[in-house]
């Protein structure tokens, strides 16, 4: 199967008070891929990054509805996911979702809404992930490996470096698991991206206050949905194993440590 996890960033700035529609970020489709099951492609997370409260909408005639759909309420500065994943939304492949917002009316202020697309089945894709059973089973030992990253003031995601380039102590040729990630600041995104996981990045929120939301957000998303989501990569690829984060004009300069396991072999 094509086991790929990714996350999907509209952005915008200074949307205001009124719900209006915002676009992909550069590199991003708000048109989910072609899958070889259309039944195997689920909707996990749905958050936004946003520096006043207002209301995140996703909308899709192939889901429930074309006028309203999914309307939740958006709280500034609190990047949480607001659906439970165990529903496991399935997403039409190819649908188009259209992505609306209100906020913030602050000249300059960049607001982005994610979503965490969860593909069992995509041609072309095979990336490395374990279910939270298989988890448990060949769970060795945890560590923690930490990134200090920059980023951009112009949004999206930046500060991309190598897992390793700051602190290269893991063992040798190893299969480990990421688990989650506890950050200093706020992050409406933490991402890793490499060859492992099929090359498409994914990714979860890190509130500095809240580190029991994302020190185990893959962990808990298994363990919730029963889906293989926990990704696993071998160390020997450490070096392009990357990770960034989402960002917004105030740029910033995070601490992130990535929670791993060291995994059994099969």
């Amino acid at each position: 199967m094509g086991l790929g996890m990714e996350v999907i960033v509209a952005q915008s700035t200074a949307v205001g008070i009124n719900l209006v529609p915002i676009s992909a970020l550069s590199g991003h489709s708000l048109t989910i891929k072609g899958t070889n099951d259309a039944s195997a492609t689920h909707l996990l997370g749905l958050w936004t990054s946003a520096q006043a409260s207002g209301i995140v909408r996703v909308l899709s005639p192939r889901l429930h509805d074309a006028r309203e759909c999914i309307r939740i309420p958006s709280i500034a500065n609190n990047p949480v996911n607001l659906i439970d994943p165990s529903i496991m939304q399935t997403l039409v492949p190819q649908d188009a979702l259209q992505i609306s917002l209100s906020g913030s009316v602050g000249a300059g202020d960049i607001e982005q809404v994610i979503l965490l697309v969860y593909y069992a089945n995509l041609e072309g894709i095979q990336g490395n992930y374990i279910t939270y059973q298989q988890f448990r089973e060949r769970f060795l030992a945890l560590t923690a490996v930490e990134n200090n990253i920059t980023l951009g003031s112009a949004g999206g995601f930046s500060g991309s470096e190598s897992i390793a380039a700051d602190f290269d102590v893991l063992r040798g040729n190893q299969e480990y698991a990421i688990l989650g990630a506890v950050s200093n600041i706020n992050l409406g995104c933490v991402r890793y991206i490499s060859t492992d996981l099929g090359n498409i990045g994914p990714g979860f929120p890190s509130i500095a206050l809240a580190p029991d939301l994302s020190r185990g957000f893959f962990l808990e998303l298994a363990r919730m949905t029963g889906l293989a989501c926990i990704p696993v990569f071998n160390s020997a690829n450490r070096s392009s194993l990357q990770i960034d984060a989402l960002g917004n004009e105030n740029g910033g300069a995070p601490r992130i440590s990535t929670q791993m396991a060291l995994l059994k072999s099969k």
